[in-house]
């Protein structure tokens, strides 16, 4: 099954576009090696924490995203002409109409347009929504296209749609759904894990978002951005949820939130573990399906750290077929 990278790349001999098609690989598998020593936490509950060698990881061209070393040697690519154009945003986007489309508008249903989309999930209080504002920042926001930002975790309760449109088209409100000049959306899905809601709600939230991974179509839904907070790092439901997508053979990026926030020491390590789980789905000893990304995002919503990025690896994502 052949993925494209979430990258951009430039250099004087081709387009970032044609390296985009040029640098598609073969995912092989997917476990977390068991090979390699822990050691028991002091904290009680926590999981025994991998002692790693520390060469899974490579830097790119940008200080905010890293790539598996794994995908590096396999490929045979420089990691350091990855994102090296992160101080602007890819063409597409350059003053693009960002805006939000209300359920209603969809009759409560799913859409059946056949434009591109990029989803985005997180546990609960993962800071979704605001890396979401944070890309939206970046262009002309319409009325009302602004995701709701709560202390209080688990208030996306619905699967949210955001429209990219050029400038130039003044699509009316209900008619963008329609209208093949969209570049494509963004979704917004319900958290998981940790919420302050009734068990009922948050399982008619898992419902939803279980319901709308099986029913996208791979040319539909392109990719999906799994946030993981960079104080904490990846913890179980985040493993499952990565298995579970596996499974759905269902291609997915590891993009860090709150990276401003985050230890240093701990955060390095936490991005070497990420790329070992890339590594060991190509190279494990007991290969299945895997569909994580090579690339992991380094992102801080606040600082705005990252996000010009984030918006080249969606750009890619758009290209691909």
């Amino acid at each position: 099954m052949s993925y494209i990278i979430s990258s951009s790349v430039r250099n004087t001999d081709c387009s970032s576009r044609a390296l985009h098609r040029v640098l598609a690989f073969t995912t092989t598998g997917w476990k977390q090696n068991a090979s390699f020593r822990t050691f028991g936490s002091k904290r009680r509950g926590m999981p025994d924490i991998p002692i790693l060698p520390k060469d899974f990881m490579v830097r790119t061209g940008s200080p905010n995203v890293f790539i598996a070393k794994a995908a590096v040697a396999d490929l045979k690519i420089n990691a350091r002409k990855l994102f090296v154009e992160n101080s602007k945003l890819p063409g597409r986007f350059k003053g693009a109409n960002f805006s939000y489309i209300h359920p209603k508008s969809l009759k409560y249903e799913l859409p059946i347009h056949k434009r591109p989309e990029i989803a985005f999930i997180g546990r609960s209080n993962v800071g979704k929504s605001s890396l979401i504002n944070a890309l939206s920042s970046k262009l002309q926001r319409t009325e009302g296209s602004q995701a709701f930002v709560s202390k209080r975790p688990g208030r996306t309760q619905q699967v949210n749609y955001f429209a990219i449109s050029p400038t130039s088209y003044k699509i009316p409100h209900d008619k963008i759904l329609k209208n093949s000049n969209v570049h494509g959306y963004f979704v917004d899905l319900p958290g998981y894990g940790f919420a302050k809601a009734p068990k009922e709600k948050i399982e008619a939230w898992t419902e939803i978002t279980q319901e709308f991974l099986h029913s996208r179509e791979a040319d539909i839904l392109r990719r999906v951005f799994i946030l993981i907070d960079a104080r904490v790092g990846e913890q179980e439901v985040d493993l499952m949820i990565m298995r579970w997508f596996d499974e759905l053979d269902l291609p997915y990026t590891i993009v860090l939130t709150k990276a401003d926030k985050a230890k240093k020491v701990g955060f390095t390590e936490l991005v070497n573990r990420l790329c070992m789980h890339y590594d060991s789905q190509i190279h494990g000893e007991e290969r299945s399906t895997g569909s994580m990304g090579p690339t992991i995002h380094v992102t801080s919503s606040k600082r705005n750290i990252g996000i010009n990025e984030l918006f080249w690896a969606i750009d890619a994502e758009f290209d691909s077929v």
